[in-house]
């Protein structure tokens, strides 16, 4: 059997993860390396040069096939179309489950290289921006958490570009 989630196994499966009788495959595991993704993109028709501006999407499969799907063939030129198919994706998946407070916290954040809980509170103003990192990063949605003395939070370089483009498009929108 193979079960897919954005959730860790819940605590009924405890017994069975102890006895090795369930395997838990980590996202880094998931993630396309170089010869995997020059793999895709011959799948896809392209040149394996194209490969090297796929970087952005850090391995994460979907982002690579959407990147592919609007890319040129040639190795130079990535269409915009691929980034706008990529972000309208973000915004489908992400954005719209989401509160305007919640957006706009995730806008503020998304020019921080990182961020623990307590930073993420006071730039973003916004009191569920804690919790709204740690259920990003249990759902696997953009969002890695790294253990540490604070955890820190850091967003997927293209999540991380998508939520500052819609920053500046709505501040230019209002200075209209």
């Amino acid at each position: 059997w193979i079960f897919v989630s954005r959730e860790p196994p819940p605590p009924a499966f405890t017994v069975a993860l102890a006895r090795q009788q369930v395997v838990v495959i980590g996202a880094e595991a998931l993630r396309f390396d170089d010869a995997e993704t020059r793999t895709l993109v011959r799948l896809h028709g392209g040149a394996e040069s194209l490969a090297a501006g796929l970087a952005p999407a850090q391995g994460w499969a979907a982002g690579l096939t959407l990147m592919l799907l609007g890319a040129s063939r040639s190795a130079d030129a990535h269409a915009p179309e691929a980034r706008e198919r990529l972000f309208d994706y973000f915004a489908g998946e992400v954005l719209s489950r989401m509160t305007a407070e919640q957006q706009q916290a995730l806008g503020a954040l998304a020019y921080l290289p990182s961020t623990t809980a307590e930073l993420a509170l006071a730039m973003s103003g916004c009191a569920q921006a804690p919790q709204l990192l740690e259920q990003l990063s249990a759902s696997s949605l953009f969002t890695d958490r790294r253990e540490g003395p604070p955890a820190v939070f850091v967003f997927h370089a293209l999540f991380s570009e998508f939520l500052r483009r819609r920053v500046e498009r709505s501040t230019s929108a209002e200075a209209k």
